[in-house]
């Protein structure tokens, strides 16, 4: 769940990286706009673009849940 202060309509969207079985599974079942839970770890990785250093936060996925 991601906090926050005041009641609002936003949403937050993560990069999810999976992996085996699980990735099968959210492969066959997960359409664009489909809300999930998902449990995990936060890793923050970093490239290059443009010759500019970026830098993405994702989650790595230990369960996924479908709401």
């Amino acid at each position: 769940m991601v906090g926050r202060f005041e009641k609002s309509e936003e949403a937050d969207f993560f990069r999810v990286k999976a992996w085996n079985s699980q990735a099968e599974a959210a492969a066959e079942h997960l359409v664009k706009g489909r809300r999930i839970g998902v449990e995990g770890t936060l890793r923050q990785d970093t490239y290059e673009k443009d010759g500019e250093e970026r830098k993405a936060v994702s989650v790595v996925a230990r369960r996924l849940e479908y709401l």
